[in-house]
């Protein structure tokens, strides 16, 4: 996408500020922390107010996900336990090994980004309205045509969808992070950036990222940057921001209207406002902040779960199972599985009629309870159901998920459970592990001290070994 010789005023004062306030950026070491910032505010007064204490972790910045499910963790019993969807995020769907899988390439000078319609449609409806408004290419897949969108902002038809903003590369880059991860370290972000950033997540009806980039924004106002803010937020028409910034300089309007050059460069009617304020009574404090939107991910992404149940889309891919059909987002699969990563990328030219795999040997209850966790997170607990998924998992190289059902079943040895426990133990690929030895010798244990209440009718259908084991395990106890 070229230059447009037709870039409105806007754009151009919106570029100059930027380029103006490079002086007094530099004069801030490092990014913007909410702890330097206030301590290097210059004005009187804000500083020891509510709006300027430090930022808490919910407030103006939401602390990064652990890792994906497809990374490998330190699970405890405990921690699945506790809650396996506060580490969860998809910031994987994004990587450049998920490419293919994408449906929306938005268009920049600088590079694209890629994203998929079913995330924003859930997670930014704005945004996704946006999306449809750009240029569409169709691809036939088998009986199937899918829907691949190429989105510039600066098209006329993505303009009136979002009422005349264009957003940057850089600013889309942030709020596809926050988009795809529910975390954004906005204290990061410089201030002409922090902007940037509101106006796209409000103008994307993204309310969270708005006010995690207005409360940030608000810790990194001082003396140097307030009239850059308070011009560039008039020229942009956001009346938030530029009440904010009156409001800071109303505690310092005698400090700022001594700084002649920043008052040229705000400009005449501006300035006469900000004077004006001197005539006014300072207010006691600051205006208080407002409560921080509460994080609507996990119920996103539990939606998307909940459609391909409820309304399948015939477009999705799918699997068979018990002869039903298991439908599924494939980018969520493939960015918890390196393996389902390389089979759908062998498969993406394959017809959607057919299935990618057939996966009979699991219970279509374990399969849901595979899906739910790699969307949202939610992790069954029933150690039958790990005892079920482990082996699966680790054939697909689900890592993170693996130790997760493995910690659970050594959790829950018990008479109903230990010999299906101990048949994992005799994998092939968990012969050589050492906490696999282990559990092997806690459940031999539990099956001697328990004897009466193991039902043993299930050992006709395992392997002679896990017999001779419990037999060898007996013996020696009762010659001990």
């Amino acid at each position: 996408m070229s230059d447009k010789k037709s870039s409105t005023k806007k754009t151009d004062s919106v570029r100059s500020l930027k380029a103006d306030s490079k002086k007094s950026e530099k004069k801030r070491s490092g990014s913007q922390s909410s702890d330097s910032s206030t301590k290097d505010r210059k004005g009187k007064g804000p500083a020891d107010a509510p709006a300027a204490a430090a930022p808490s972790s919910s407030s103006s910045s939401i602390p990064v996900a652990a890792a994906s499910s497809s990374s490998s963790s330190s699970s405890s019993s405990s921690s699945a336990a506790a809650d396996p969807s506060s580490a969860l995020s998809h910031l994987k769907l994004l990587s450049p090994d998920l490419r293919e899988l994408t449906d929306v390439q938005f268009m920049f000078p600088e590079g694209s980004h890629f994203a998929h319609t079913w995330v924003l449609e859930q997670r930014s409806p704005k945004l996704n309205t946006a999306v449809q408004a750009g240029k569409v290419r169709k691809q036939k897949r088998g009986k199937h045509i899918i829907h691949h969108y190429s989105v510039e902002f600066g098209d006329a038809k993505v303009k009136k969808v979002l009422g005349g903003y264009e957003v940057g590369y850089t600013t889309l880059k942030h709020v596809l992070d926050y988009v795809y991860g529910d975390s954004l370290d906005v204290t990061k972000i410089v201030p002409l950036a922090l902007l940037d950033l509101y106006v796209a997540a409000s103008a994307f009806g993204i309310n969270r990222l708005a006010h995690q980039a207005k409360s940030q924004l608000n810790q990194c106002l001082n003396n140097e940057n307030v009239f850059v803010l308070l011009k560039q937020a008039d020229v942009l028409k956001q009346d938030p921001i530029r009440s904010m910034c009156m409001e800071y300089a109303h505690f310092n309007v005698r400090e700022l209207i001594k700084m002649k050059q920043a008052a040229e460069d705000l400009g005449i009617v501006l300035f006469h406002q900000v004077a004006k304020l001197s005539l006014e009574p300072v207010p006691e404090s600051r205006t208080p902040a407002e409560a921080c939107p509460p994080s609507t991910y996990v119920d996103d992404f539990k939606r998307l779960y909940e459609l391909t149940v409820q309304k399948p889309d015939q477009h999705m891919q799918f699997i068979t199972c018990k002869a039903k059909q298991i439908r599924f987002h494939s980018p969520i699969l493939a960015a918890a599985s390196p393996k389902l990563t390389r089979l759908l990328g062998k498969e993406l030219e394959e017809d959607l009629s057919k299935p990618l795999m057939d996966i009979t040997p699991l219970q279509v209850a374990s399969v849901h309870t595979l899906l739910k966790y790699l969307y949202y997170g939610e992790f069954e607990k029933s150690p039958l159901a790990s005892i079920e998924l482990s082996p699966a998992c680790k054939m697909l190289e689900m890592e993170g998920l693996v130790t997760l059902t493995e910690e659970n079943i050594k959790a829950n040895v018990n008479a109903t459970t230990v010999l299906d426990i101990l048949l994992i133990t005799f994998l092939p690929y968990n012969l050589p592990r050492q906490d696999m030895k282990d559990l092997k010798q806690s459940c031999l244990d539990f099956i001697c001290s328990h004897w009466t209440e193991v039902n043993f009718d299930v050992l006709q259908a395992m392997d002679r070994q896990i017999t001779q084991a419990i037999l060898k395990a007996w013996q020696a106890q009762c010659k001990a």
